[in-house]
Protein backbone atom coordinates (compact mmCIF):
# COMPACT_ATOMS: atom_id res chain seq x y z
CA UNK A 1 0.00 0.00 0.00
CA UNK A 2 2.89 2.40 0.70
CA UNK A 3 4.42 1.55 -2.70
CA UNK A 4 1.07 2.16 -4.73
CA UNK A 5 1.01 5.77 -3.52
CA UNK A 6 4.39 6.99 -5.30
CA UNK A 7 3.96 4.67 -8.47
CA UNK A 8 0.29 6.50 -9.06
CA UNK A 9 1.89 9.52 -8.30
CA UNK A 10 4.71 8.87 -10.76
CA UNK A 11 2.07 7.67 -13.70
CA UNK A 12 0.00 11.41 -13.22
CA UNK A 13 2.82 13.36 -13.48
CA UNK A 14 4.33 11.46 -16.51
CA UNK A 15 0.88 11.69 -18.11
CA UNK A 16 0.28 15.45 -16.82
CA UNK A 17 3.75 15.99 -18.96
CA UNK A 18 2.60 14.18 -21.58
CA UNK A 19 -0.68 16.63 -22.24
CA UNK A 20 1.39 19.62 -22.30
CA UNK A 21 3.74 17.96 -24.82
CA UNK A 22 1.16 17.74 -27.25
CA UNK A 23 -1.11 20.97 -26.51
CA UNK A 24 2.36 22.43 -27.08
CA UNK A 25 3.25 20.88 -30.02
CA UNK A 26 -0.69 21.14 -31.44
CA UNK A 27 -0.22 24.92 -30.48
CA UNK A 28 3.05 25.21 -32.40
CA UNK A 29 1.69 23.32 -35.44
CA UNK A 30 -1.40 25.94 -35.62
CA UNK A 31 0.80 28.98 -35.03
CA UNK A 32 3.25 27.60 -38.21
CA UNK A 33 0.09 27.06 -40.08
CA UNK A 34 -1.25 31.10 -39.41
CA UNK A 35 2.34 32.11 -40.27
CA UNK A 36 2.29 30.14 -43.45
CA UNK A 37 -1.34 31.32 -44.70
CA UNK A 38 -0.36 34.94 -43.35
CA UNK A 39 3.01 35.10 -45.70
CA UNK A 40 1.03 34.00 -48.56
CA UNK A 41 -1.88 36.23 -48.22
CA UNK A 42 0.66 38.90 -47.66
CA UNK A 43 2.54 37.81 -51.10
CA UNK A 44 -1.10 37.34 -52.71
CA UNK A 45 -1.84 40.99 -52.16
CA UNK A 46 1.31 42.46 -52.85
CA UNK A 47 0.67 40.84 -57.15
CA UNK A 48 -2.64 41.84 -56.63
CA UNK A 49 -1.43 45.36 -56.28
CA UNK A 50 1.09 45.16 -58.49
CA UNK A 51 -0.95 44.04 -61.40
CA UNK A 52 -3.72 47.00 -60.33
CA UNK A 53 -0.71 49.40 -60.86
CA UNK A 54 0.48 47.83 -64.31
CA UNK A 55 -3.22 48.17 -65.14
CA UNK A 56 -3.44 52.03 -64.17
CA UNK A 57 -0.23 52.26 -66.12
CA UNK A 58 -1.46 50.93 -69.10
CA UNK A 59 -4.56 53.32 -69.06
CA UNK A 60 -2.32 56.04 -68.70
CA UNK A 61 0.07 55.77 -71.10
CA UNK A 62 -1.99 53.65 -73.87
CA UNK A 63 -4.92 56.61 -74.06
CA UNK A 64 -7.86 56.13 -75.98
CA UNK A 65 -6.13 53.60 -78.29
CA UNK A 66 -5.45 51.15 -75.77
CA UNK A 67 -8.91 51.43 -74.17
CA UNK A 68 -10.27 51.15 -77.86
CA UNK A 69 -8.33 47.80 -78.41
CA UNK A 70 -9.37 46.77 -74.67
CA UNK A 71 -13.01 46.96 -74.98
CA UNK A 72 -12.69 44.81 -78.35
CA UNK A 73 -11.09 41.99 -76.55
CA UNK A 74 -14.05 42.40 -73.91
CA UNK A 75 -16.23 42.85 -76.74
CA UNK A 76 -15.21 38.86 -77.86
CA UNK A 77 -14.76 37.30 -74.32
CA UNK A 78 -18.56 38.68 -73.82
CA UNK A 79 -20.27 37.16 -76.97
CA UNK A 80 -17.84 33.52 -76.48
CA UNK A 81 -19.57 33.41 -72.83
CA UNK A 82 -23.01 34.02 -74.40
CA UNK A 83 -22.39 31.56 -77.30
CA UNK A 84 -21.66 29.20 -74.74
CA UNK A 85 -24.66 29.76 -72.45
CA UNK A 86 -26.82 29.43 -75.56
CA UNK A 87 -24.99 26.09 -76.13
CA UNK A 88 -25.87 24.57 -72.53
CA UNK A 89 -29.52 26.21 -73.16
CA UNK A 90 -29.89 24.48 -76.32
CA UNK A 91 -29.22 20.70 -74.70
CA UNK A 92 -32.07 21.95 -72.36
CA UNK A 93 -34.39 23.00 -75.15
CA UNK A 94 -33.68 19.42 -76.49
CA UNK A 95 -34.58 17.04 -73.46
CA UNK A 96 -37.60 19.20 -73.18
CA UNK A 97 -38.96 18.88 -76.21
CA UNK A 98 -38.40 15.74 -76.72
CA UNK A 99 -40.30 14.88 -73.29
CA UNK A 100 -42.89 17.01 -74.93
CA UNK A 101 -43.39 14.91 -77.22
CA UNK A 102 -43.27 11.72 -75.31
CA UNK A 103 -45.78 12.45 -73.26
CA UNK A 104 -48.23 13.79 -75.78
CA UNK A 105 -48.12 10.46 -77.52
CA UNK A 106 -48.51 8.97 -74.25
CA UNK A 107 -51.78 11.37 -73.78
CA UNK A 108 -52.97 10.30 -76.79
CA UNK A 109 -52.45 6.72 -76.33
CA UNK A 110 -54.30 6.54 -72.83
CA UNK A 111 -57.57 8.16 -74.38
CA UNK A 112 -58.87 9.01 -78.13
CA UNK A 113 -57.06 11.29 -79.97
CA UNK A 114 -58.33 14.75 -79.43
CA UNK A 115 -57.00 17.35 -82.52
CA UNK A 116 -55.70 19.79 -79.77
CA UNK A 117 -53.12 17.24 -78.62
CA UNK A 118 -52.22 15.75 -82.06
CA UNK A 119 -51.40 19.49 -83.54
CA UNK A 120 -49.16 19.94 -80.32
CA UNK A 121 -47.73 17.07 -80.87
CA UNK A 122 -46.79 17.70 -84.62
CA UNK A 123 -45.61 21.03 -83.64
CA UNK A 124 -43.46 20.05 -81.30
CA UNK A 125 -41.68 17.35 -82.99
CA UNK A 126 -41.42 19.70 -86.12
CA UNK A 127 -39.47 22.04 -83.71
CA UNK A 128 -37.32 18.96 -82.07
CA UNK A 129 -36.71 18.58 -85.57
CA UNK A 130 -35.26 22.18 -85.83
CA UNK A 131 -33.49 22.26 -82.76
CA UNK A 132 -31.28 18.92 -83.85
CA UNK A 133 -30.57 21.40 -87.14
CA UNK A 134 -29.20 23.86 -84.49
CA UNK A 135 -27.32 21.63 -82.57
CA UNK A 136 -25.38 20.56 -85.23
CA UNK A 137 -25.18 23.72 -86.52
CA UNK A 138 -23.29 25.16 -83.46
CA UNK A 139 -20.98 21.95 -82.55
CA UNK A 140 -17.95 24.53 -82.46
CA UNK A 141 -17.88 27.22 -79.45
CA UNK A 142 -16.72 30.18 -80.70
CA UNK A 143 -13.47 31.56 -79.77
CA UNK A 144 -13.00 34.79 -78.28
CA UNK A 145 -9.31 36.83 -77.74
CA UNK A 146 -7.18 36.12 -74.38
CA UNK A 147 -6.53 39.24 -72.12
CA UNK A 148 -3.97 38.87 -69.76
CA UNK A 149 -4.33 39.75 -65.56
CA UNK A 150 -3.25 43.18 -66.49
CA UNK A 151 -5.81 43.94 -69.50
CA UNK A 152 -8.38 42.14 -67.21
CA UNK A 153 -7.61 44.99 -64.43
CA UNK A 154 -7.63 47.81 -67.02
CA UNK A 155 -10.96 47.13 -68.44
CA UNK A 156 -12.43 46.54 -65.27
CA UNK A 157 -11.19 50.16 -64.84
CA UNK A 158 -12.54 51.44 -68.12
CA UNK A 159 -16.07 49.56 -67.31
CA UNK A 160 -15.73 51.23 -63.10
CA UNK A 161 -15.55 54.69 -64.92
CA UNK A 162 -17.97 54.50 -67.59
CA UNK A 163 -20.86 53.29 -64.56
CA UNK A 164 -19.89 56.21 -62.45
CA UNK A 165 -20.21 58.64 -64.98
CA UNK A 166 -23.70 57.29 -65.59
CA UNK A 167 -24.08 56.66 -62.03
CA UNK A 168 -23.74 60.74 -61.74
CA UNK A 169 -26.06 61.81 -64.93
CA UNK A 170 -29.01 59.23 -62.79
CA UNK A 171 -28.41 60.85 -59.34
CA UNK A 172 -29.07 64.39 -60.84
CA UNK A 173 -31.60 62.87 -62.66
CA UNK A 174 -33.17 61.16 -59.26
CA UNK A 175 -32.62 64.30 -57.20
CA UNK A 176 -34.79 66.42 -59.99
CA UNK A 177 -37.12 64.26 -59.49
CA UNK A 178 -37.96 63.61 -56.07
CA UNK A 179 -37.85 67.99 -56.34
CA UNK A 180 -40.73 67.89 -58.40
CA UNK A 181 -42.71 64.92 -56.66
CA UNK A 182 -42.10 67.21 -53.58
CA UNK A 183 -43.39 69.92 -55.10
CA UNK A 184 -46.10 68.30 -56.58
CA UNK A 185 -47.00 66.71 -53.63
CA UNK A 186 -47.25 69.89 -51.59
CA UNK A 187 -49.43 71.67 -54.10
CA UNK A 188 -51.98 68.67 -53.96
CA UNK A 189 -52.05 67.91 -50.24
CA UNK A 190 -55.66 67.01 -49.24
CA UNK A 191 -58.16 69.54 -46.96
CA UNK A 192 -59.68 68.78 -43.92
CA UNK A 193 -62.97 67.50 -45.69
CA UNK A 194 -61.03 65.33 -48.01
CA UNK A 195 -59.67 63.74 -44.64
CA UNK A 196 -62.72 63.69 -43.32
CA UNK A 197 -64.75 61.65 -46.04
CA UNK A 198 -62.45 59.33 -46.38
CA UNK A 199 -62.60 58.19 -42.71
CA UNK A 200 -66.21 58.01 -43.34
CA UNK A 201 -66.10 55.15 -45.63
CA UNK A 202 -63.61 53.38 -43.80
CA UNK A 203 -65.36 50.89 -42.65
CA UNK A 204 -67.37 50.24 -45.53
CA UNK A 205 -64.48 49.90 -47.66
CA UNK A 206 -63.23 47.74 -45.02
CA UNK A 207 -66.54 45.32 -44.49
CA UNK A 208 -66.20 45.34 -48.82
CA UNK A 209 -62.46 43.94 -48.87
CA UNK A 210 -63.57 41.47 -45.88
CA UNK A 211 -66.42 40.28 -48.47
CA UNK A 212 -64.43 40.00 -51.00
CA UNK A 213 -61.42 38.04 -49.31
CA UNK A 214 -64.08 35.96 -48.18
CA UNK A 215 -65.78 35.16 -51.46
CA UNK A 216 -62.02 34.59 -53.06
CA UNK A 217 -61.69 32.06 -50.45
CA UNK A 218 -65.07 29.85 -51.10
CA UNK A 219 -64.21 29.75 -55.06
CA UNK A 220 -60.17 28.97 -54.28
CA UNK A 221 -61.57 25.88 -52.44
CA UNK A 222 -63.74 25.08 -55.25
CA UNK A 223 -61.02 25.23 -57.48
CA UNK A 224 -59.44 22.80 -55.36
CA UNK A 225 -62.21 20.46 -55.33
CA UNK A 226 -62.35 20.83 -59.53
CA UNK A 227 -58.80 19.68 -59.72
CA UNK A 228 -59.24 17.10 -57.25
CA UNK A 229 -62.23 15.60 -59.34
CA UNK A 230 -59.25 15.92 -62.47
CA UNK A 231 -57.08 13.30 -61.33
CA UNK A 232 -60.23 11.20 -59.78
CA UNK A 233 -61.07 10.34 -63.34
CA UNK A 234 -58.24 8.31 -63.65
CA UNK A 235 -54.63 7.88 -65.69
CA UNK A 236 -55.88 8.96 -68.70
CA UNK A 237 -56.07 12.77 -66.88
CA UNK A 238 -53.14 12.42 -65.27
CA UNK A 239 -51.27 11.83 -69.07
CA UNK A 240 -53.04 14.56 -70.48
CA UNK A 241 -52.21 16.96 -67.44
CA UNK A 242 -48.32 15.97 -67.74
CA UNK A 243 -48.14 15.87 -71.35
CA UNK A 244 -49.96 19.77 -71.25
CA UNK A 245 -47.27 20.69 -68.22
CA UNK A 246 -44.01 19.33 -70.67
CA UNK A 247 -45.85 21.77 -73.48
CA UNK A 248 -45.48 24.73 -70.89
CA UNK A 249 -41.74 24.12 -70.05
CA UNK A 250 -40.94 23.20 -73.64
CA UNK A 251 -42.75 26.35 -74.96
CA UNK A 252 -40.53 28.79 -72.23
CA UNK A 253 -37.39 27.23 -73.02
CA UNK A 254 -37.88 28.10 -76.24
CA UNK A 255 -38.40 31.69 -75.27
CA UNK A 256 -35.64 31.57 -74.00
CA UNK A 257 -33.12 30.35 -76.43
CA UNK A 258 -34.66 32.64 -79.10
CA UNK A 259 -34.07 35.89 -76.57
CA UNK A 260 -30.36 34.54 -76.04
CA UNK A 261 -29.67 34.43 -79.86
CA UNK A 262 -30.95 37.59 -80.38
CA UNK A 263 -28.33 38.67 -77.99
CA UNK A 264 -25.91 36.71 -79.64
CA UNK A 265 -26.62 38.57 -82.88
CA UNK A 266 -26.06 41.84 -81.14
CA UNK A 267 -23.12 40.84 -79.26
CA UNK A 268 -21.35 39.06 -82.32
CA UNK A 269 -21.97 41.32 -84.92
CA UNK A 270 -20.54 44.61 -82.02
CA UNK A 271 -17.54 42.00 -81.85
CA UNK A 272 -16.45 41.83 -85.55
CA UNK A 273 -17.30 45.80 -85.39
CA UNK A 274 -14.47 46.23 -82.83
CA UNK A 275 -12.38 44.09 -84.22
CA UNK A 276 -12.41 45.52 -87.58
CA UNK A 277 -12.18 49.02 -86.45
CA UNK A 278 -8.67 47.78 -85.01
CA UNK A 279 -7.31 46.08 -88.25
CA UNK A 280 -7.61 49.57 -89.70
CA UNK A 281 -5.10 51.28 -87.15
CA UNK A 282 -1.36 49.95 -88.42
CA UNK A 283 0.09 49.91 -84.87
CA UNK A 284 -2.40 47.28 -84.46
CA UNK A 285 -0.33 44.23 -82.73
CA UNK A 286 -1.46 40.60 -83.26
CA UNK A 287 -3.01 41.35 -86.60
CA UNK A 288 -3.54 37.95 -88.09
CA UNK A 289 -5.03 36.84 -85.17
CA UNK A 290 -7.31 39.72 -84.66
CA UNK A 291 -8.49 39.43 -88.69
CA UNK A 292 -9.11 35.65 -88.06
CA UNK A 293 -11.10 36.57 -84.91
CA UNK A 294 -13.45 39.00 -86.54
CA UNK A 295 -14.18 36.60 -89.50
CA UNK A 296 -15.57 34.22 -87.42
CA UNK A 297 -17.72 36.71 -85.22
CA UNK A 298 -18.59 37.71 -88.23
CA UNK A 299 -20.24 34.36 -89.50
CA UNK A 300 -21.33 33.75 -86.29
CA UNK A 301 -23.30 36.44 -86.65
CA UNK A 302 -24.82 35.30 -89.54
CA UNK A 303 -25.16 32.11 -88.10
CA UNK A 304 -27.04 32.96 -85.45
CA UNK A 305 -29.72 35.31 -87.65
CA UNK A 306 -30.67 32.05 -89.63
CA UNK A 307 -30.91 30.33 -86.32
CA UNK A 308 -32.98 32.79 -85.49
CA UNK A 309 -35.39 32.80 -88.44
CA UNK A 310 -35.64 29.02 -87.77
CA UNK A 311 -37.80 29.64 -84.02
CA UNK A 312 -38.93 33.37 -85.01
CA UNK A 313 -42.34 32.04 -84.36
CA UNK A 314 -43.22 30.76 -80.86
CA UNK A 315 -43.60 27.50 -80.68
CA UNK A 316 -47.56 26.04 -79.82
CA UNK A 317 -48.13 25.55 -76.16
CA UNK A 318 -50.85 24.43 -73.80
CA UNK A 319 -52.86 26.61 -71.69
CA UNK A 320 -53.94 25.20 -68.19
CA UNK A 321 -57.01 26.25 -66.00
CA UNK A 322 -56.69 27.25 -62.92
CA UNK A 323 -58.71 23.66 -61.70
CA UNK A 324 -55.67 21.86 -63.70
CA UNK A 325 -52.94 24.04 -62.22
CA UNK A 326 -54.05 22.54 -58.80
CA UNK A 327 -54.26 19.01 -60.25
CA UNK A 328 -51.06 19.31 -61.43
CA UNK A 329 -50.17 19.88 -57.55
CA UNK A 330 -52.00 17.18 -55.82
CA UNK A 331 -50.53 14.78 -58.14
CA UNK A 332 -46.57 16.26 -57.48
CA UNK A 333 -47.75 15.56 -54.13
CA UNK A 334 -48.68 12.29 -54.59
CA UNK A 335 -46.17 11.07 -56.27
CA UNK A 336 -43.67 13.04 -53.37
CA UNK A 337 -45.67 10.31 -50.90
CA UNK A 338 -45.07 7.83 -53.38
CA UNK A 339 -41.47 8.39 -52.99
CA UNK A 340 -41.61 8.92 -49.29
CA UNK A 341 -43.43 5.08 -48.72
CA UNK A 342 -40.75 3.73 -50.70
CA UNK A 343 -37.63 4.71 -48.80
CA UNK A 344 -39.98 4.16 -45.35
CA UNK A 345 -40.29 0.70 -46.47
CA UNK A 346 -36.47 -0.08 -47.60
CA UNK A 347 -35.29 1.57 -44.44
CA UNK A 348 -37.39 -0.04 -42.13
CA UNK A 349 -36.71 -3.97 -41.98
CA UNK A 350 -35.74 -4.26 -38.24
CA UNK A 351 -38.29 -5.81 -36.60
CA UNK A 352 -38.28 -3.15 -33.75
CA UNK A 353 -38.86 -0.19 -36.16
CA UNK A 354 -41.47 -1.50 -38.22
CA UNK A 355 -43.70 0.95 -36.28
CA UNK A 356 -42.43 3.79 -38.30
CA UNK A 357 -43.26 2.33 -41.21
CA UNK A 358 -46.83 2.15 -40.34
CA UNK A 359 -47.15 5.28 -39.05
CA UNK A 360 -45.26 6.87 -42.78
CA UNK A 361 -47.03 5.15 -45.06
CA UNK A 362 -50.35 5.88 -43.22
CA UNK A 363 -49.33 9.77 -43.57
CA UNK A 364 -49.47 9.44 -47.08
CA UNK A 365 -52.72 7.17 -47.72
Amino acid sequence: MQTAAPENQTIATSLLQDLRERTHSGMQATLDFVKGHATMIRQAAGDRLEIANAAKKLLEEGGDDVVEGLLAKKATIDAAALDHTIACILQRALYLFDESVTKLKAAQEAQIAEEGLVQLSQNHAARLSFYKQIDDLLMQRASSAEASPVECDAIAMVQARERYGKLLGKSYEGLEAMKQRALATYDSRPDAYAVGLFLHHLPERAHAGWRDANQAASDRVEVAKAGKKLLDEGEAAASELAAKKACLEAASVDREFFNRVQNAIALFENSATLLKRLLQREETQCQNNFAALAEEHEARTLLYRQIAELIRVPVASAELSMEEWDALALLRVKEGCDVLKLKASDGCHVKDGCHVKTKAAAACA
